[in-house]
C-alpha cells in the first residue's frame, strides 16, 4: 500500500493511538532504504489532544541520537494523518523474547542468563543516559524523562542490538506545556511509586523502571504477575520488593546491590542518574559486550525470522538490475511543506529537525552514453554480489547439514563425532556458535576439522573447548560447572 513517499509492508504493531508498518522508500539513482512507519489511527486523526501528543513525541525523539535509540528519521503528513518515519529494528521486543525463551524450555523460568541479562540492562542505561543528559542549543538540559521503560518498548535486534523505544508519552520537565504529571501514563508494573501515586518524578523515576526490568531478568520471574492491576495495589507491592538473590543464589553480591539500589522506594536512595547506575552496574558485575551471545540466543529462538531479516538486508542492497532507473522515477515523492524544524520553530511547526533521507527531487537525465555505462557497471556490481552470497548461502546451508541435530543420525564415512557432556548434565550444545538443538549428554557428528564447543546450563553460565578431529575420530568433551 502506498503512502506518501512509502510503500507500506506489513502491520507490526497497533495499539493506542497509532500502528507501525514496514516501509520501503525509493530515492533517485536506485537508493533504497527500509524504515518503519508509525501513523495515527484513523480514528484519533480528529482529535486534537492525539494529535498533540504524537507530535510532542516526534519533536522529542527526533533530538536523540544515539545507538541504543531507535532513530527517528522523518515527521509530516499525507492527506491529513500525521506520521513518524523510523529506523526498522529487525528483531523483536524484550518481553516477546522472555516469553518465546519460557516456551522453549518448558518447565523452566524466563531467565535467560545473569551475563545477557546485565548486558540488555547496561545498554538500556547507556540510552537513558544519552536522553537524559540531552541539551538544547543554549546548553540547558531537557531533563527528558522516558517514564515508559518496561520490556515492551525494548527492542533487540538478531543480531544482539538493544534499543529503547517509544518515546510517545516522554516528557521534558523543562517544558510546561506538555503532558500535565498528574496524568498517569504508562504500564503500572514497571512504574515508580511516584509516578503510579501521580506525584512529580524526575529521572530517576526511569531508573526504577529499569530495575524492575533487571530484577525480572536475573530473577527470570514477572515481578507483578500477568494480569492489569489497582493502582493502589502496584503502590502497596512496589514498597516491599524481594530480595532478588533470595529466588537465585547465582546473583552476585554486587549485582544484588545494584538492583536493591535501583528500585528503593525512596527516589533519594536510587542512583541520582543512568550515568551512575550504569558505573555501578560496570564495576560490580563485570559488565561486558554480549552482543554476540545475544544474537546467537536470538538466532535458536527464532531461525525463520533471522535468516529472513538477513535475506531482506542483503536483498534490498542488490535490488532487481531491471527496475533501479524505474522504481527511481516512479518513487520521486510530491512537494511537501514544512520539511524542517528549527530550533526557534518547535513551537509552531511539527516536523522533525534535520531529515536523514535524502531528497527524491534531486537529480536530472544524464547523456545516453553515460547512463548506459552506469547501467552496465550495476549489472557487473550485481552479479558478482549474487555470486558470493550464493556461495556463502551454500557454504552455511552445508555446515550445517554437517552439524548433526537428530539422536539417531550417525557420524558419515570420514566423518568424526564430539561426545558432549557436562556436570551437571541438560546442557545446551553449541557447535561452531550454531546450536544444535540437543542438550548434553549427546553425541553428535561432525565434519573432520576444528571445532568451537559450547555449552550453556539453563541458569545462563555457559563453558566451551576446542577439538580438532580427524578422519572416523571420535572425541570426548567434558565440561563441568563451577
Amino acid at each position: 500500500m502506498n503512502f506518501g513517499r512509502f510503500k507500506l509492508g506489513r502491520l507490526i504493531a497497533s495499539g493506542g493511538m497509532a500502528e507501525v508498518h514496514t516501509a520501503r522508500y525509493a530515492g533517485t539513482k536506485g537508493f533504497v532504504k527500509q524504515l518503519a512507519v508509525k501513523r495515527i489511527l484513523p480514528r484519533y486523526s480528529e482529535n486534537p489532544e492525539f494529535i498533540r501528543l504524537f507530535i510532542h513525541e516526534a519533536k522529542l525523539a527526533a533530538k536523540l541520537h544515539h545507538a541504543n535509540i531507535v532513530q527517528i528519521y522523518d515527521f509530516d503528513q499525507v492527506d491529513g494523518t500525521y506520521y513518524i518515519a523510523m529506523e526498522l529494528v529487525s528483531g523483536v521486543d524484550l518481553r516477546r523474547l522472555l516469553d518465546s525463551h519460557e516456551a522453549a524450555d518448558p518447565g523452566k523460568d524466563a531467565r535467560i542468563g545473569l551475563d545477557l541479562g546485565v548486558f540488555v540492562v547496561a545498554e538500556c542505561l547507556a540510552g537513558l543516559m544519552a536522553a537524559h543528559e540531552m541539551c538544547n542549543s543554549r546548553g540547558e538540559s531537557l531533563g527528558i524523562i522516558h517514564r515508559d521503560v518496561s520490556p515492551h518498548n525494548i527492542m533487540v535486534s538478531y543480531s544482539g542490538e538493544v534499543k529503547l523505544t517509544d518515546f510517545g508519552i516522554a516528557k521534558a520537565i523543562r517544558r510546561d506545556d506538555e503532558t500535565p504529571s498528574k496524568v498517569v501514563r504508562g504500564k503500572l508494573r514497571y512504574m515508580s511509586p511516584e509516578q503510579a501515586s501521580g506525584r512529580e518524578i524526575d529521572q530517576r523515576s526511569d531508573i526504577f523502571s529499569l530495575g524492575i526490568v533487571l530484577w525480572e531478568l536475573a530473577t527470570g520471574r514477572r515481578l507483578y504477575g500477568r494480569a492489569g492491576e489497582r493502582e493502589s495495589d502496584a503502590q502497596d507491592r512496589q514498597a516491599g520488593i524481594p530480595d532478588p538473590s533470595s529466588l537465585n543464589c547465582a546473583i552476585s553480591p554486587g549485582l544484588c546491590e545494584v538492583i536493591n539500589t535501583m528500585v528503593q522506594h525512596d527516589p533519594d536512595k536510587r542512583y541520582g542518574s543512568a550515568r551512575e547506575a550504569l558505573g555501578a552496574l560496570r564495576s560490580g558485575t563485570g559488565a561486558a559486550d554480549r552482543s554476540l551471545e545475544l544474537g546467537e540466543l536470538m538466532e535458536w529462538l527464532f531461525p525463520r525470522e533471522s535468516t529472513a531479516a538477513r535475506r531482506s538486508s542483503i536483498a534490498s542492497v542488490v535490488g532487481k538490475p531491471r527496475s533501479v532507473e524505474t522504481s527511481a522515477r516512479a518513487a520521486r515523492p510530491e512537494p511537501r511543506a514544512n520539511a524542517g524544524l528549527s530550533e526557534r520553530q518547535e513551537t509552531s511547526r511539527s516536523s522533525h529537525g534535520s531529515s536523514d533521507l535524502p531528497s527524491a527531487r534531486e537529480g536530472t537525465s544524464a547523456p545516453r552514453r553515460g547512463r548506459e555505462l552506469r547501467i552496465t557497471l550495476m549489472l557487473v556490481a550485481i552479479v558478482l554480489l549474487a555470486g558470493g552470497l550464493a556461495y556463502l548461502t551454500v557454504g552455511h546451508l552445508t555446515r550445517r547439514s554437517q552439524v548433526s541435530t537428530s539422536p539417531s543420525r550417525q557420524p558419515s564415512p570420514g566423518a568424526a563425532s564430539l561426545e558432549v557432556i557436562s556436570t551437571p548434565a541438560g546442557a545446551a550444545i553449541f557447535i561452531d556458535r550454531i546450536p544444535t538443538g540437543r542438550r548434553t549428554p549427546a553425541v553428535i557428528g561432525v565434519p573432520a576439522g576444528l571445532h568451537h564447543v559450547r555449552v550453556q546450563w539453563p541458569d545462563g553460565r555457559r563453558a566451551s573447548r576446542t577439538r580438532i578431529c580427524g578422519d572416523n575420530d571420535r572425541q570426548r568433551v567434558s565440561f563441568s560447572r563451577l
